[in-house]
């Protein structure tokens, strides 16, 4: 990875708790990497077509099973939405524990429906 690199993007999970002396302390639960990866402009896609490969997706173990794997994902899915170019979502190499998370039940890139967002948590 070169940076700065476009074609990467870097989402984090994070909770923000106030301090007692004032502001705010943030701490991280999990980040994810996406590339935008090159597509063969058959089928019907256009020259600048691109496919959204997630490359690394970890929620760090003290935040494990609390959702935030799926939420990540869902981010990345509404990323790739924004991006009138992206015409899918791919997984690079993907873990058991990958697998297990509700990949069907996020939605398809263009059919309009909700999707989260990673940011500040709580």
């Amino acid at each position: 990875m070169q940076v700065p690199d476009d074609k990467w993007n870097v989402l984090y999970l994070y909770r923000a708790s106030p301090r007692a002396g004032g502001g705010r302390a943030y701490s991280l639960l999990g980040f994810l990497t996406a590339y935008a990866y090159w597509v063969y402009p058959g089928a019907g896609a256009a020259l600048d077509a691109r496919r959204l490969r997630v490359s690394q997706c970890v929620v760090l173990p003290p935040h494990a099973r609390q959702g935030h794997g799926a939420r990540l994902l869902r981010a990345a899915y509404a990323l790739a939405r924004g991006d009138p170019r992206v015409v899918d979502v791919a997984v690079e190499d993907p873990s058991e524990g990958f697998q297990v998370l509700p990949l069907l039940a996020v939605a398809p890139l263009r059919n309009g429906s909700r999707a989260g967002a990673a940011g500040r948590v709580g």
